[in-house]
């Protein structure tokens, strides 16, 4: 009795691991014979199982998805557009910004008079700070 039970235990253990649909198989065999059909219920549809109603339902699910994905690409195309004119722009005022950056870092004004490099020192600084940013060494460093 123990292996028979073994056995029939194992068998739906594995039937229900590999996805065999053994519940539907045996209504379909039960739909058949003539007075089971009275009493048995239909079988249920497979998943798998597509009829012309889910294919229909299926192909305007996918043809909408296609329209929404279509516009989303529309949008990152146009925003893609936008960049590279936003930075075309920029390339073309990179030049302007390095001249600039590099005449306040010579010491000329972009009309060509001498700036002073040193700050102005109030006359309220302690000299040792004064001393220090003339030499220009660290505050911290005394004269």
């Amino acid at each position: 009795m123990t292996p028979i039970l073994f056995t029939l235990v194992l068998l739906g253990v594995l039937l229900t691991l590999f996805n065999f649909d053994v519940r539907n198989k045996l209504l379909e065999i039960g739909g058949a014979i003539p007075l089971l059909s009275n009493v048995l219920p239909a079988p249920e549809p497979r998943p798998g199982d597509t009829g012309k109603e889910a294919e229909t339902a299926k192909t305007e699910s996918q043809e909408e998805k296609v329209k929404q994905l279509q516009a989303m690409l529309d949008e990152k195309e146009a925003q893609i557009a936008q960049l590279a004119e936003e930075k075309q722009n920029w390339t073309l005022r990179l030049p302007s910004c390095r001249r600039k950056l590099r005449t306040s870092r010579s010491g000329t004004k972009p009309n060509g008079s001498k700036r002073s490099s040193m700050r102005r020192e109030s006359k309220n600084s302690p000299p040792c700070m004064r001393i220090c940013r003339r030499a220009k060494r660290p505050r911290y460093w005394k004269a």
